[in-house]
């Protein structure tokens, strides 16, 4: 890439195609799309109408809270729109950011991601200049639309010497960049988000939800290495959800009450490790989300891999994956032919899943998911279990993610070390977690 992205910072890029007067390459870390120009631009051209978004104001308007007095409206041939909005009631519709002065209770950016020279300095202007709770509408064409393939457009307020092409994951992690959250993507024929301006942090905050039951040997010695784990660049909050052990877990989980940071939710009664992550979700406030499990099957040296892709906006999701080193992930020294059919069992529910779902993860059924919260606005889960593990990476397939497989140390623990997995019903709830979630509603 000729410059760095503006997205993840990377510098390196592969190309994808050609148009006239450059080429386009795609971003090796991220995936933006942006136009290297090559010789001479093409001369300029008549200024072309306007696009069309007809239902721009109304997805605006739906997804907006609060009043219509000031809506800002930037892109190429936007004046109709303007005066269609000030038309449908709202008070004053400025075009442009010259002269444009905040607070405004809305902005709509329509084509004008992909003709600025830095698309997320633009977006980062636009929230300062949005009220903290303004609502933003950002829409470009789809790559294979005319407007997306003719970049050279001669417009005052952006350039014409290098354009950005978006599909929906690159429009989301530009957002999240520029300190926007509450995500909303709509299909269509152009690339649109709704969003709104996210809390005002130094730093990104992390979520790290652990749910517990009857981790009496293993929860103390989590603990101690979640509380010393120094994390770079990040702010964190531990939210225990502890579902009433009989081991005296509850009681040593209510003693970290008043450590600054952590976060205790106790559950009347133990309803399974999905529900206690959906107890935690609905409390988490953080800008990424990290699951981990009570016990010391996972190594919490391995934060540091799987958080760096969310942080530099490469990837939305993460997954820590068990099996990029192999099949054989499970050794029990007491119990070897279980650890043998939990393993052939494992290839043959991922093989399910990914046919599925068109997806080729190695390890869907991690523990370690690891994702951006906005990656479930808007999703309602349903799993009490460990078929939530199935629900969570089914519906945020569905919504069009791609989550980046990680490797991640493991030590397998086995049913007379204190494994919940149960050997012949979870199988069968999660063969119907497999029909539920990916034929039922999102």
């Amino acid at each position: 890439m000729s410059q760095a992205c503006p997205i993840c910072g990377c510098d390196r890029g592969e190309y994808e195609f050609s148009v006239p007067g450059g080429r386009v390459q795609r971003c090796t870390d991220c995936g933006l799309l942006s136009l290297r120009p090559e010789g001479a631009a093409p001369a300029p051209q008549a200024q072309p109408a306007a696009p069309v978004w007809p239902a721009a104001l109304q997805d605006l308007e739906r997804y907006h809270r609060g009043e219509r007095r000031r809506l800002l409206v930037l892109g190429p041939g936007v004046g109709p729109l303007a005066a269609s909005a000030v038309a449908r009631g709202w008070g004053q519709a400025h075009t442009g950011l010259e002269g444009a002065e905040g607070p405004f209770d809305a902005a709509l950016l329509l084509d004008a991601l992909g003709l600025s020279a830095d698309p997320v300095a633009l977006l980062a202007r636009v929230r300062g200049l949005l009220r903290a709770d303004g609502t933003l509408l950002a829409a470009v064409p789809r790559l294979d639309s005319i407007q997306a393939r003719f970049p050279w457009r001669p417009f005052s307020t952006f350039t014409s010497e290098r354009g950005f092409y978006f599909d929906d994951q690159t429009l989301q992690k530009s957002l999240a960049r520029a300190g926007f959250m509450e995500v909303e993507l709509q299909a269509g024929r152009q690339v649109l988000a709704l969003a709104r301006p996210s809390e005002q942090r130094e730093r990104p905050l992390l979520s790290i939800l652990v749910p517990i039951y009857n981790e009496g040997a293993t929860f103390p010695v989590l603990m101690d290495g979640l509380l010393k784990k120094e994390l770079p660049g990040l702010d964190r909050e531990i939210l225990l959800i502890e579902s009433n052990s009989t081991d005296g877990t509850r009681e040593l989980a209510q003693g970290y009450a008043g450590v600054p940071g952590v976060r205790v939710l106790l559950e009347e009664r133990p309803r399974g490790k999905g529900h206690a992550v959906r107890t935690g979700l609905a409390e988490a406030r953080g800008d990424i989300v990290l699951i981990q499990d009570g016990d010391l099957e996972y190594d919490l040296n391995d934060y540091d891999q799987l958080l760096d892709p969310l942080v530099r906006c490469q990837s939305l999701v993460v997954l820590g994956s068990r099996h990029s080193g192999g099949w054989k992930i499970r050794h029990f020294t007491d119990q070897p032919f279980m650890a043998w059919a939990l393993n052939l069992a494992h290839l043959f529910f991922a093989f399910l899943l990914n046919s599925a779902c068109g997806s080729d993860l190695k390890d869907p059924f991690t523990m370690y998911k690891v994702f951006r919260r906005d990656c479930v606005h808007g999703l309602s889960f349903k799993a009490n279990r460990f078929d939530f593990d199935w629900e969570l990476v089914i519906k945020l397939l569905r919504k069009g993610y791609k989550p980046l497989e990680i490797p991640v140390n493991y030590s397998s623990r086995s049913f007379q070390q204190g494994k919940k997995v149960r050997f012949f019903r979870d199988p069968i709830t999660w063969v119907w977690a497999l029909i539920r979630f990916r034929l039922g509603p999102l």
